[in-house]
């Protein structure tokens, strides 16, 4: 009889388990994930910052790539902040601008019954972690998917000994910068429709 309850026990709870479902963060696999990102790029493209320029999403040291429209920005805005006498550096320093070594990548998702729903994609490049990436799908927002996967990003970077945090957020997606500012994040300034935030992790020096 015993044995009889301790077996309906189990199963019960086996059976109860497969009602509720599993959920929760899991490292990414190409060949389950692949197409959730897909999807979140063609949904949200205009929210992913300029750190996306990177697309190979399954290397750990993938190189980081910069478009002719990004060198050109960053040629005019190098005008803007150097001196004349300087400008002749300027093309040495976009040609170092070609492609950049990431240190390490990392990305998880968010997974309900073994699908998944949302993505964090983040980087280390000299010392610095980026959250490049941070999607959920439509009808999954505003369930707290989001702050779980930011706050599991923050938690791996900080592992690895980086000094600050960046991201950058569109200025017109207020539930985004709440979430950032409320992992601790702090803005640092808009541009070109896009707000920087920053975590910093170690102390500035100071300005010798």
């Amino acid at each position: 009889m015993k044995k009889l309850l301790l077996g309906l026990f189990v199963s019960s709870l086996v059976f109860g388990s497969m009602l509720i479902g599993k959920e929760g963060i899991e490292v990414y696999n190409k060949a389950r994930d692949r197409a959730l990102i897909v999807k979140c790029m063609a949904e949200e493209k205009a929210e992913f910052s300029d750190f996306a320029s990177v697309t190979d999403y399954d290397s750990e040291s993938p190189v980081m790539h910069f478009s002719a429209e990004q060198k050109q920005a960053a040629r005019a805005e190098l005008e803007k902040q150097l001196p004349k006498e300087m400008h002749n550096q300027i093309d040495e320093f976009l040609k170092q601008m070609e492609s950049v070594k990431i240190d390490k990548q990392k990305l998880y998702t968010y997974c309900i019954d073994n699908k998944p729903v949302a993505f964090i994609r983040m980087l280390m490049v000299q010392g610095v972690g980026m959250i490049s990436e941070l999607a959920v799908v439509k009808e999954y927002r505003r369930k707290g998917i989001a702050g779980k996967l930011l706050k599991q990003a923050v938690a791996e970077l900080k592992k690895l000994k980086v000094v600050a945090i960046v991201a950058q957020v569109s200025s017109t997606n207020a539930i985004a910068q709440k979430l950032y500012t409320k992992v601790g994040f702090v803005k640092q300034g808009v541009k070109e429709g896009r707000i920087g935030y920053v975590l910093q992790l170690a102390p500035v020096a100071p300005a010798k």
